[in-house]
Formats: C-alpha cells, sequence, structure tokens
C-alpha cells in the first residue's frame, strides 16, 4: 500500500495516515507527496523508517 499525502510539512499527518494503515493491518511499501515543504516533515517520517518520496521540494518552485 501507497501513502499519498499533498504535502508534508511536520510529517505529523503522514504519520497518523501510516500508523492507522499499519493498525488496520495494511503494509505501507511507499510514502509519495506532491510537495515537501522542506520543514523536517520527511525527516520525521524516515525516523519511524518510511521514506518520503517527494514530486516537488519547497524550493523547486519560486515565488515572486
Amino acid at each position: 500500500m501507497a501513502i499519498l499525502e499533498d504535502v508534508v510539512t511536520t510529517g505529523a499527518s503522514t504519520m497518523r495516515a501510516i500508523e492507522r494503515a499499519v493498525g488496520s493491518g495494511l503494509v505501507v511499501a511507499r510514502v509519495l507527496c506532491l510537495v515537501d515543504r522542506d520543514e523536517g516533515g520527511s525527516e520525521a517520517v524516515a525516523a519511524s523508517g518510511y521514506r518520503v518520496e517527494p514530486m516537488f521540494l519547497r524550493g523547486d518552485v519560486e515565488h515572486d
């Protein structure tokens, strides 16, 4: 099973989703997100043994 997030900031909601999936007997094989805001969320999830695979990093898009 894959967990798909729109944005990862602190990683808290991602970890809740992982915990619920695992608690339901599912095996989480991948954690994907559209945007990693580079605020420590991916590292927090990685500390639990899951690597976040972002499509984009916050720095990839410049704002005017």
